[in-house]
């Protein structure tokens, strides 16, 4: 199978979409608004000619035309240029502001007998709910609103306006007082436009994201890593959980990223092994943004799984091994090798009635063997991995990388399982690399609270062996020796159930998926 997100197509292109949505909502606001003027207009002109009364005064005809010159300037400015979506919401606040000081002129000139708060919460309304623009451009209208009408209501009360034009005895008190009432009523509408605003922002940007992303609604951000960005997300047809991993990156900035991203996809997508992490979907969103939809897990990872309760019992060890074993067999039979295996990327969970059932996740920083060229993605004089759990033939290149150095680091992860900390540490990375390289781990036997048998011991030191050739063979082979290991009360899935209903009776409390990579790159 071969994958590229690059010359996928972009039939989900979100700006596009949005750009066009928000144009066609702008186009037809001012639309309506010139209709409702113009017809205003024409019904003034129609009435004053049938019932024989003097025409309306030049001024009001004047304050019509301004109204519809407002909207048609709008119009008109949305025709040209492809660019014309980058100005819409710019265009749109122009707009309504404009509207708004047609109205304070139009209030003063002809001692208005309706408070212009009323059409200031028709505009208010009437923006919020049609023009699909953000929470701080209707906050910007409401802020201009608050200065432009207490500002006619000052003109209106001290300069033109009758003192029995009001009909609240409030008013009357002083001029300056219709300003405040209209202040305080333009700031109470206002509110609650923005309220609206950003119900339907968040409503259209849902919508928008189940669009770009192929079906996929996200609901909520589980992480963030270098590698990208991972959400909890339903599809709108399947109506089942799945786990989108999202990156933003430029395809000319960006390529080491995107490939990396490419190659999980194409690694991953290759294996089906039920230990291993599920691939439903792909696809580019739009030009620098690409998502992987995953099956969703309820659980946690193996170093959440150590940190929060401690190191693992040697037989529970044994039985997330052999899983992890049988993930590992296809992908090395398949002539792909993980190079990040570690305790984040290990996941326990309940899956069809059963418990403690382990996902090998992230193939990020998977390698096909013998592929040439295939590692010119890793920058040169760096290394790709985990320092903790990094073979050590993995700080020589990433071409001396194979099958064996995946169990080296499963090795590690065994060794963080039963003693609840790595085999090695130390102050800095090249401290820790060293240590992989030069150092011999403190036996397991020791280091960990629980009797360890000493055929365990002796596979996971064997795994962690520096020596490439003095490791097992092979994944399988390591899994049959974990399997001859006897033991007084050996793991069942009885007994991981036991424990998960313990510790994880509600496992829609412990709900987690996929975890963006936490990769190191480092320097030699």
């Amino acid at each position: 199978m071969s994958v590229s997100l690059l010359s996928a197509s972009a039939d989900m292109t979100a700006g596009g979409g949005e750009s066009l949505l928000l144009v066609r909502r702008c186009q037809i606001t001012f639309g309506l608004g010139l209709a409702v003027t113009a017809a205003l207009l024409a019904a003034g002109e129609l009435h004053s000619v049938l019932a024989a009364e003097p025409s309306p005064p030049p001024s009001e005809r004047w304050i019509y035309l301004a109204y519809v010159g407002v909207f048609v300037l709008g119009i008109v400015a949305l025709l040209p240029g492809k660019a014309r979506a980058k100005r819409a919401r710019w265009l749109s606040l122009v707009v309504a502001v404009g509207v708004l000081c047609v109205l304070a002129v139009d209030t003063v000139l002809h001692e208005a007998d309706y408070p212009p708060v009323a059409l200031v919460a028709l505009i208010l309304f009437g923006s919020a709910a049609l023009i699909p623009w953000t929470v701080s451009f209707q906050a910007s209208l409401v802020a201009t609103s608050l200065a432009a009408v207490p500002a006619a209501r000052v003109l209106l009360d001290r300069g033109v306006g009758d003192a029995g034009w009001w009909s609240w005895p409030v008013v009357h008190s002083a001029p300056s007082s219709g300003a405040i009432f209209a202040a305080v009523g333009v700031a109470l509408l206002g509110l609650v436009s923005v309220a609206i605003t950003r119900t339907l922002y968040h409503l259209r940007e849902r919508a928008r994201i189940a669009e770009r992303l192929g079906g996929y609604t996200l609901i909520r951000r589980l992480g963030k890593g270098g590698g990208g960005a991972v959400y909890m997300a339903e599809h709108s047809r399947m109506c089942r959980p799945s786990a989108v991993k999202i990156i933003e990156a430029s395809p000319e900035g960006d390529s080491t990223l995107i490939s990396r991203f490419e190659r999980e996809i194409e690694m991953a997508s290759r294996l089906d092994h039920p230990n291993t992490i599920e691939i439903r979907d792909y696809g580019r969103a739009d030009e620098s943004t690409f998502f992987l939809a995953m099956e969703y897990l309820a659980g946690l990872d193996l170093e959440e799984l150590v940190r929060r309760f401690g190191p693992i019992s040697p037989e529970r060890v044994v039985y997330i091994l052999t899983q992890v074993c049988d993930s590992l067999s296809e992908a090395h039979e398949k002539g792909i090798v993980h190079r990040d295996l570690k305790p984040a990327n290990v996941f326990v969970t309940r899956r069809g009635g059963l418990c403690d059932f382990v996902k090998v996740l992230d193939f990020g920083l998977a390698k096909e063997l013998d592929t040439p060229g295939q590692d010119t993605i890793t920058r040169a004089g760096s290394i790709v991995g985990t320092p903790h759990y990094m073979a050590p033939e993995a700080v020589e290149g990433s071409a001396r990388y194979q099958p064996r150095s995946d169990l080296y680091s499963l090795g590690c992860t065994a060794y963080w399982m039963l003693a609840g900390r790595p085999p090695y540490d130390g102050a800095s990375v090249p401290e820790i690399i060293a240590a992989h390289i030069r150092r011999e781990p403190t036996p397991v036997q020791t280091a960990s609270e629980f009797d360890v048998p000493q055929v365990l011991a002796d596979a996971v030191l064997r795994c962690m062996t520096k020596a490439v050739d003095a490791r097992p063979g092979s994944a399988r082979e390591l899994k049959k020796t974990l399997e001859a290991i006897e033991f007084a009360a050996p793991w069942t899935g009885e007994s991981a159930r036991a424990w998960w209903d313990l510790h994880l009776p509600d496992e829609t409390r412990e709900t987690h998926a996929v975890s963006p990579p936490r990769r190191s790159s480092v320097p030699l």
